[in-house]
């Protein structure tokens, strides 16, 4: 009789607990993070869900993931809630991303290149996401150092310039070494 007691108070409590506005899905995080322009210029996870993960089309990720601390150079599977926000502000997203389990993160070869943009034509101004200079060093914002070596001076002169510009990448010990400057 108290076996009987105990699984319909557990089923009751489950059932009662169970949130409509939440699913349950997996995603994949990208080694590094794009430079994306929403309200304002900021760094995007780039991730894959579902179906997508493990080909090569990536989708921008504005918000965080709560329980999750991203580091660069990782490629990761989470699986994570979604839920449904209700009436959310207006410039925020509908739906709050919350980390269940960190499924594997794997370090992707130092030798892996990428593409980030430093500086983009957003509706007619030319927008930077490099902090620093050539003295104390440059940042993508505050959330990478860039490893710049003799391409610092280089790089330099092209932020001056009304052209976009891209930077090639490596991961090297918790930093990004930049290996080639693309003008557009």
């Amino acid at each position: 009789m108290r076996l009987i007691y105990v699984l319909l108070v557990t089923v009751l409590f489950t059932t009662s607990c169970h949130d409509e506005n939440i699913e349950t899905t997996l995603i994949r995080i990208n080694h590094y993070k794009q430079t994306v322009v929403g309200i304002s210029p900021t760094l995007a996870l780039l991730v894959q869900e579902g179906e997508m993960i493990g080909t090569n089309d990536w989708q921008y990720h504005y918000s965080e993931i709560s329980g999750f601390e991203y580091e660069w150079g990782y490629i990761y599977d989470l699986k994570i809630h979604k839920r449904t926000i209700e009436n959310p502000p207006a410039d925020a997203s509908s739906i709050e991303y919350i980390l269940e389990e960190v499924i594997s993160k794997n370090a992707v070869e130092e030798t892996e290149t990428f593409e980030i943009r430093l500086k983009s034509l957003e509706q007619g101004i030319i927008l930077s996401v490099l902090t620093g200079d050539v003295n104390s060093g440059f940042e993508i914002f505050t959330d990478q150092e860039i490893i710049c070596s003799n391409l610092c001076q280089e790089m330099t002169s092209y932020i001056e310039m009304e052209d976009e510009l891209t930077g090639v990448f490596t991961h090297e010990s918790g930093k990004i070494r930049l290996t080639q400057l693309i003008l557009k």
